[in-house]
């Protein structure tokens, strides 16, 4: 179980350092205590500055009988200096080796027909208002602040962020899929929404013997597919054959199932790699169904008790470090569910996982930089307990449409929101 002290350490520290004259003149910040503390940042879900934050992280250090290199906090302008010399990468790479640390040992139970099954989509979020980050992502042409747009791979069966990108606000969805396509492995499926499919993004996960199910537009899309819809058939195979002026020219053609299924605005296609002998239709339905895991982890990233809700970064590099933060926080989080439910026999898909991360939350000091193994030991063995007993409760058919109580914004890019509803009611 020390597995999630050792990520920090078994690194060599010069990775993570932006340059050799980084970290090198023995002060109290070095790396790995700088990444405990972007991680403690994370569990703080953007309530308090740099300040508090520091505060608050020696003093639950101090209360768990934890050394620090120094007695007191250090000051906001010395954390920030330090941030400047860490290689964002390195919480990349972090995020990695915990990702790959739950596969090796709890991904087995994780499988859907002994396949890994991982997702990815973007999703746009706001930063800083700062002159170096409009410079460096941009935003909508109607925005007050700057986005980012940050690409996740996801394993949707075990809930765990394997790798993402993070980009400027008008990149494309399909080329940040390239950068995460390292992560992916022969065999696994690929589940895509409908802002994914081409021929070269076909092309390449087949290069990649990756299989994949991805849903695709039914007007002004592959011709196969309006052919296959014409059809009036549930499924059929397709062969995809791209043109003179694609950029896959040269390549398939592609045979490939599709798949119809009645979707609430119509009809819904997708086209999969996977033989109909082990996933039939049902299986590749389900599959798509599977995706929303993703989308309920953006939500998660932009919620209110851990998620960005307000970056604290001014800097491209600090708002990479914060993203890649809290996807480590979470695959860490993860880790300790899985124990947590092998452990004491609870059924994983149960555990509450705002329950886990906040539980998480409130030991990962102890966790990530304890040196005392039985003290760490003990702390965990209560954390496991804890996670445990917090568990969802199963979800009924929802009766009744959803109603958000939030406040609505009152500013808008024309002024005052109802100012400028009423000017259009007065014509």
């Amino acid at each position: 179980m020390g597995r999630i002290a050792r990520l920090l350490t078994s690194r060599s520290a010069s990775g993570f350092k932006l340059g050799p004259e980084s970290f090198t003149r023995g002060g109290p910040l070095n790396p790995e205590l700088l990444i405990s503390i972007l991680l403690y940042m994370v569990a703080d879900g953007g309530r308090r500055g740099y300040r508090h934050v520091l505060e608050a992280f020696w003093d639950d250090a101090r209360s768990q009988g934890l050394r620090l290199p120094r007695e007191d906090p250090v000051s906001g302008a010395a954390f920030c200096n330090a941030r400047h010399k860490l290689k964002a990468s390195a919480l990349r790479v972090l995020l990695h080796d915990a990702a790959g640390a739950f596969d090796r040992q709890h991904g087995a139970r994780h499988r859907f027909h002994g396949r890994r099954i991982l997702a990815v989509d973007g999703s746009k979020i706001p930063v800083q208002r700062a002159a170096e980050l409009w410079d460096e992502f941009g935003g909508p042409g109607q925005g007050y602040t700057p986005q980012v747009l940050v690409s996740t791979l996801f394993d949707v069966i075990a809930k765990v962020p394997v790798d993402a990108s993070v980009a400027p606000y008008a990149s494309s969805e399909r080329e940040e899929l390239s950068r995460l396509m390292d992560r992916l492995r022969p065999r696994d499926v690929l589940v895509l929404d409908q802002g994914y499919p081409s021929y070269e993004v076909i092309g390449m996960l087949l290069d990649r013997k990756v299989d994949f199910v991805m849903r695709v537009t039914t007007s002004s899309g592959f011709p196969a597919v309006e052919d296959f819809l014409r059809s009036g058939r549930d499924a059929s195979q397709v062969v995809l054959v791209p043109s003179v002026h694609s950029g896959a020219r040269g390549q398939g053609p592609f045979a490939l199932r599709a798949v119809r299924a009645d979707g609430p605005d119509g009809p819904q296609v997708f086209l999969t790699s996977l033989s109909c002998s082990r996933f039939p239709r049902t299986d590749i339905l389900e599959l798509y169904r599977r995706r929303w895991e993703v989308e309920l982890f953006y939500r998660l990233e932009k919620g209110d008790y851990l998620g960005h809700d307000q970056f604290h970064a001014r800097n491209p590099d600090g708002v990479r470090q914060e993203v890649f933060a809290l996807l480590l926080f979470v695959a860490l989080s993860r880790t300790l569910m899985a124990a947590a439910a092998q452990i004491h026999g609870v059924p994983y898909q149960r555990l509450s996982q705002k329950g886990a991360l906040l539980a998480a939350a409130h030991r990962f000091t102890v966790l990530l930089l304890h040196r005392h193994p039985d003290h760490a030991r003990e702390t965990l063995t209560a954390l496991l307990r804890r996670i445990s007993r917090c568990l969802d409760e199963r979800r009924r058919q929802r009766a009744f449409p959803r109603r958000s109580f939030k406040p609505r914004p009152r500013w808008g890019p024309n002024g005052h929101i109802r100012d400028a509803e009423r000017q259009v009611q007065l014509g």
